[in-house]
């Protein structure tokens, strides 16, 4: 076929592909999707992050037809999506689509992709239009103010009478061990009412600190303070369809949650955690965000705080291991050995570790608190990752992923899960009955560690075949009957 003719039908498919709904595509492929807005969330088809928290499709308004992942920074429009989940290439998903929408016959399709000149042709035109693609959807996802004005503005709002800790959340922070002098230090806090947004632009002074949005013409600054933009939790609401003018929005967290500022190894406040103080709330933790705000209807401008890491100090650093943990309660307690802890929420969070751990070693806090350099890393998963098929594969990776990035020797802790499933459990129950906690620690290189989880993964494929007559899928290696074969097979077996 002529490369006139192929210009042609593709021309005739892309128009298909920008007009087939990207939320049918993902029903198509029976990806699950939660909805919230204009945005359709699912799990990233790239990096496979599992929560609804990093990958999303915009369905509708501005920017509808295109999608982004936050975490891997993969993204791109419909047919891109398409590729992905069938596992083709672009182009081919390009003119799928256009079968599908009807703008072009499947004699078109044979035709343009039926001869090898054809093929070649098609081929030497992909990178150019993939590289297109990600670049513009990657161009409508929310930017992040440096992290030096997040701070500023977090800080300022902190210092707010509506921010003061409750009794209720102090109660809960010295019943989880955390001192006095921890509370103050760390700077808890319970949001306890709505703030007027417009006292805290009157005490924020940016004079210090000067932010270019490049990305912003004149039309689109009118009526904007560019001190709240790229901030979590802010977002911009419309007075009305112009668009011209609006007013700045905060997403008020519950005031039934203690609030724990997320600070970064130089101290700045990157993000603001929630932690709900009933156990029985099904999201326990969550980050103040305003992502799902951004371009919007009639919303725009609203910010995601990624995925922060948490640098600990102890207020001397008396050793050379830096410990990785899950939640800050717990690095509270290792960081107890004099030891700097780095603390994300779950354990695919871990991959962003390896960087924090490089700048930390350039603070001044790290250096005036004693630090003189890393020797080795040691992983502290919670307990119960050992009956977890997808969280050990996760966990197994980011032991790779912080051992190669940082090429320091790094090492898995675990202990008897039946002493509690996080460190701190595990700690707090040694101590209520007369035990030495400590004893109860072991350490194991991370390649050991690895070759047993695969190795304890194959038995428990065994042994559900022997008692299934079949081998399992995927589907059973999430449920607990499976589950309960790792965990028999990996610490009673190998790690016990």
């Amino acid at each position: 076929m002529q490369q006139k003719k192929i210009n042609y039908v593709l021309a005739k498919a892309s128009e298909g592909a920008n007009k087939y709904p990207i939320e049918d595509v993902l029903a198509r492929f029976g990806v699950k999707t939660q909805v919230r807005g204009t945005q359709a969330w699912f799990v990233c088809p790239v990096c496979g992050k599992e929560k609804y928290d990093y990958c999303s499709a915009t369905i509708k308004g501005h920017g509808a037809g295109w999608w982004c992942c936050q975490a891997c920074k993969t993204g791109g429009g419909t047919f891109r999506l398409y590729a992905l989940l069938k596992g083709c290439s672009d182009t081919d998903a390009l003119l799928s689509l256009g079968v599908l929408s009807g703008t072009i016959s499947n004699e078109e399709y044979e035709e343009v992709t039926g001869t090898e000149d054809s093929r070649s042709k098609l081929k030497a035109d992909e990178a150019i239009r993939r590289k297109i693609a990600e670049k513009k959807a990657t161009s409508t996802v929310e930017r992040k103010a440096p992290i030096k004005i997040v701070d500023y503005v977090y800080r300022k709002m902190l210092s707010m009478d509506q921010f003061t800790l409750s009794k209720e959340g102090y109660d809960y922070l010295r019943n989880r061990n955390i001192s006095d002098d921890e509370i103050k230090k760390t700077g808890f806090f319970t949001y306890n009412d709505k703030f007027s947004i417009k006292e805290l632009l009157n005490i924020i002074s940016m004079d210090k600190y000067k932010v270019s949005f490049d990305s912003l013409d004149n039309k689109q600054r009118k009526g904007l303070y560019d001190s709240l933009w790229g901030i979590p939790g802010f977002y911009y609401q419309y007075n009305d369809n112009s668009k011209q003018s609006g007013v700045w929005k905060f997403v008020h967290p519950s005031p039934e949650c203690v609030g724990i500022p997320i600070k970064n190894g130089d101290g700045l406040i990157s993000a603001l955690q929630m932690r709900q103080l009933k156990d029985t709330a099904s999201t326990k933790y969550f980050y103040v965000s305003s992502r799902k705000y951004h371009m919007g209807e009639k919303t725009n401008y609203g910010s995601s705080p990624g995925t922060p890491v948490a640098v600990l100090y102890p207020d001397e650093i008396k050793g050379k291991t830096f410990y990785v943990t899950e939640g800050v309660f717990k690095g509270n307690e290792l960081k107890k050995f004099g030891n700097v802890c780095f603390s994300v929420q779950g354990v695919n969070a871990f991959y962003y570790v390896a960087d924090e751990i490089s700048e930390t070693l350039k603070s001044s806090i790290y250096k005036e608190r004693g630090g003189m350099g890393a020797e080795k890393v040691v992983l502290v998963f919670d307990a119960d990752s050992m009956a977890k098929w997808q969280v050990l594969q996760a966990a197994v990776k980011a032991a790779a992923n912080i051992s190669r990035k940082t090429g320091l020797p790094t090492y898995v802790m675990y202990w008897n899960p039946k002493l509690g499933k996080g460190f701190d459990d595990m700690k707090f129950h040694c101590e209520a009955n007369g035990m030495d906690y400590v004893r109860e620690l072991r350490v194991i290189e991370w390649r050991q560690f690895s070759d047993y989880a695969r190795d304890a993964e194959k038995d428990a494929d065994a042994y559900f075949k022997q008692v299934h007559g079949r081998e399992p899928e995927t589907a059973d290696r999430t449920d607990k009957e499976w589950g309960n074969y790792l965990y028999f097979y990996l610490y009673e077996v190998r790690l016990k």
